[in-house]
C-alpha cells in the first residue's frame, strides 16, 4: 500500500539528500502520524513518541502548531502504557537537566 498523503518536510528531504535507507526516512517523514507509516509502523511510533516526549519537556525546536499528544495508534502499537510513558519522560527530564548543568558549568 502506498500513502497518498504528501510527505512535505525539511528533515524528510534532508534524510533523502544524505541517502539515508528508506524505513528511517519514512519514519522521519511521519512522525507526526505513524499510522500512515507504509515501511515500518514501528520505528514510526517510535520516533513519534520520542519528538511528543522531547516537545514535552522543551527540547529542540520545530514548528508549534504540532499537537504534543502522543498518537493513541503509536501506544496501542507499541504496547506501552501510560505508567512506561510518564517514567520514560521524567528519566529523559532528569538525564537532561543533568546535562544542561553540566554544559553550563563548562561555558
Amino acid at each position: 500500500m502506498v500513502c497518498s498523503l504528501p510527505i512535505p518536510g525539511l528533515g524528510k528531504e534532508l534524510a533523502e539528500s544524505w541517502i539515508i535507507p528508506a524505513k528511517q526516512i519514512e519514519a522521519i517523514a511521519f512522525h507526526h502520524a505513524p499510522m500512515s507509516s507504509d515501511l515500518d509502523t514501528e520505528l514510526s511510533s517510535l520516533v513519534h513518541i520520542g519528538d511528543v516526549c522531547a516537545r514535552n519537556l522543551r527540547l529542540g525546536s520545530g514548528d508549534e502548531s504540532y499537537t504534543t499528544v502522543i498518537d493513541p495508534f503509536a501506544v496501542e502499537h507499541l504496547e506501552v502504557s501510560e505508567d512506561d510513558l510518564i517514567g520514560s519522560e521524567e528519566e529523559l527530564s532528569q538525564v537532561t537537566d543533568k546535562d544542561m548543568a553540566f554544559l553550563a558549568a563548562i561555558v
